[in-house]
C-alpha cells in the first residue's frame, strides 16, 4: 500500500442533528452531513468518507468550470452561446472576463 499520511477522523453525533468532525484534532467547522461507502472493486477495498458542508462562500479557482447542478444551472449562461448571439462584441467580452481574473481563449470556443 501508499505510504501516503492518513489524518486520524474522529466523528461525534447525537445521531439526529450534532455532527462534528475533528481531522487531526482540530474541528471542521460547517458539516452538513456525512455518508460512508466501501466498495471492493474501488479505492483497494477501503472505505470512502464523505463530507457535506455547508459551503455559502465559496471560491474555486479552476481553468474550468463543472456543470451546475440545480438550481444554479439556469442562472448562467455559456461563453459560446453569448458570443454567437452577438449580444456582446468578443472584445468586449474578453475585457470584461480580464477585468474578472479569467483568461478567455477564444480560440477554444
Amino acid at each position: 500500500m501508499e505510504n501516503i499520511r492518513k489524518p486520524q477522523i474522529l466523528i461525534q453525533t447525537d445521531g439526529i442533528t450534532n455532527t462534528k468532525i475533528f481531522i487531526d484534532g482540530k474541528e471542521l467547522p460547517g458539516v452538513a452531513g456525512v455518508r460512508f461507502s466501501q466498495n471492493y472493486k474501488e479505492n483497494k477495498g477501503l472505505p470512502v468518507l464523505q463530507i457535506d458542508l455547508k459551503a455559502t462562500n465559496v471560491t474555486l479557482d479552476a481553468k474550468m468550470l463543472p456543470a451546475l447542478p440545480e438550481p444554479y444551472n439556469r442562472q448562467y449562461i455559456s461563453i459560446s452561446k453569448l458570443l454567437a448571439s452577438g449580444v456582446i462584441p468578443k472584445d468586449k467580452m474578453v475585457e470584461l472576463c480580464r477585468e474578472n481574473g479569467i483568461e478567455l481563449v477564444l480560440d477554444t470556443l
